[in-house]
């Protein structure tokens, strides 16, 4: 969606194959190439010979759009709470947030099925100034998972009413 709008967008993700990962690469070059989209870049988490976290921190520089996952445990997660269960989080995006000299802007995004094959894209602010925005982030998660319930098809194996 944000691509269409022409945003650079850099997608920060781990792909657990090689043929994954050159796959995707090759999809977002012909959606660039097509004229209907802004550049795409995927940042992986992970693999050799890169530096994720400084190419993160140089697309929000840019004032480019980062979009990554909080929910995935890093070296950099840290604990905070979802249905009152301790799980690491964040992935390091409040250090990014915190070190990011550029005005940037944070946001929450979920897509929810308003029925069938029909979505609606919802982009929550949070205050960059926020002591914890990671913890706030679950907040929001928990609040978007306790309202659409049965669009959750998996949960960390952690949280209790999950099993």
């Amino acid at each position: 969606w944000l691509s269409t709008y022409k945003f650079p967008l850099n997608v920060v993700l781990r792909f657990t194959t090689k043929d994954f990962s050159e796959a995707t690469l090759k999809r977002a070059y012909e959606l660039t190439e097509s004229g209907y989209f802004g550049p795409l870049n995927f940042i992986e988490i992970g693999k050799p010979e890169t530096l994720s976290a400084l190419d993160m921190a140089a697309s929000l520089r840019r004032k480019e759009v980062l979009m990554s996952v909080f929910d995935e445990k890093t070296e950099y997660s840290r604990s905070v709470k979802l249905f009152n269960t301790d799980i690491w989080g964040g992935a390091g995006l409040d250090k990014l947030i915190n070190l990011s000299k550029a005005n940037i802007s944070v946001f929450v995004a979920f897509l929810i099925r308003t029925s069938g094959n029909e979505y609606r894209f919802k982009l929550i602010e949070i205050d960059r100034t926020d002591n914890n925005p990671v913890q706030r982030m679950y907040e929001i998660l928990e609040g978007i998972i306790s309202k659409y319930l049965d669009q959750w098809y998996f949960l960390h194996e952690k949280i209790p009413f999950t099993k």
